[in-house]
């Protein structure tokens, strides 16, 4: 029991290591733009030429919502904001960049970053 306990615990750390990396290895070169929208700030890595672009919640707005989700034990459920939340800001950064741009569909890398992918 302790073996595959272990195990479970080594599969998580993995995948998140996975997650992180995929996070560094694609949008560590950007230099992210800070973004307003709905009263918030956003912080956008945008790889125009690839099309693609990830949004995270500015630092305090992250750690605010860290701080619910731990007090509530997660019954907030996501306090970062929904995939729809995340997309309406995609959307509004990509008409003040290029109203040409449309967003095509989007997933979620590591709780709060969103990637959104896009064309213009």
């Amino acid at each position: 029991m302790r073996f595959l306990c272990g195990l479970a615990v080594l599969a998580l750390a993995t995948a998140g290591c996975t997650q992180l990396q995929y996070i560094d290895e694609t949008y560590g070169s950007v230099e992210p733009a800070r973004f307003s929208h709905a009263g918030k700030v956003w912080t956008i890595h945008d790889k125009p030429a690839q099309g693609r672009m990830m949004i995270s919640p500015s630092t305090a707005d992250a750690a605010r919502a860290g701080v619910i989700e731990g007090l509530t034990f997660g019954l907030a459920g996501n306090a970062s904001g929904s995939e729809g939340v995340f997309h309406g800001v995609a959307v509004a950064y990509l008409e003040e960049r290029d109203s040409k741009c449309r967003v095509s569909n989007g997933a979620l890398i590591a709780d709060p970053q969103w990637e959104f992918f896009y064309t213009c």
